[in-house]
């Protein structure tokens, strides 16, 4: 299992004054400016894939699931960082899928709408890390089994659904029970 690892700032020259407080994936992890760590983008076309594909295929997605779930992934730089290819190029890295209710991140709408996510793959449903975020939710419980979220956690903002940025239904917003 690949966990991420960065190089060393010196050994690189030219990168471009944005991407300097950026650490540097290791060239082994990377093909030229393609990342071969798992974007967020992978983990939302396996879970789609997940129930339909072969057992093997399942397994593989598994391991990919475990690795992002496993405390290691943990320490990953948001976005991952920069990429380092041939003649001098650099290429900003983002999209990383770290697991939501981390100890390190807040409760926020994103990893609500990451959480739901998860929640395709048998192996992050049985995990400490999902029992723990489904058992913070359960605050947010009404009488009638239904969620009654924070309006924080259900925006409607101008960004990428993929950030969970889209999390209304389009409810009138003017009554009292819309969340």
């Amino acid at each position: 299992m690949i966990i991420a690892e960065y190089t060393e700032v010196i050994i690189h020259k030219g990168i471009p004054k944005p991407f300097r407080d950026r650490p540097i994936i290791k060239p082994e992890l990377s093909y030229g400016d393609k990342c071969k760590l798992p974007l967020i983008y992978d983990i939302l076309t396996m879970a789609e894939i997940y129930y339909s594909a072969s057992i093997d295929v399942q397994k593989k997605i598994d391991n990919i699931i475990d690795y992002v779930i496993s405390p290691g992934y943990d320490v990953v730089v948001n976005g991952y960082g920069i990429l380092a290819a041939p003649k001098r190029r650099y290429y900003a890295m983002g999209w990383d899928c770290k697991k939501p209710f981390n100890d390190k991140q807040d409760y926020s709408y994103r990893n609500l709408h990451r959480l739901l996510l998860y929640s395709q793959f048998p192996t992050a449903v049985k995990s400490l890390w999902y029992q723990n975020a489904v058992s913070f939710l359960t605050q947010f419980m009404a009488a009638a089994g239904t969620y009654i979220f924070p309006k924080e956690y259900l925006p409607e903002e101008n960004s990428n659904w993929i950030l969970g940025s889209h999390m209304s239904l389009g409810e009138n917003k003017r009554k009292k029970t819309w969340n």
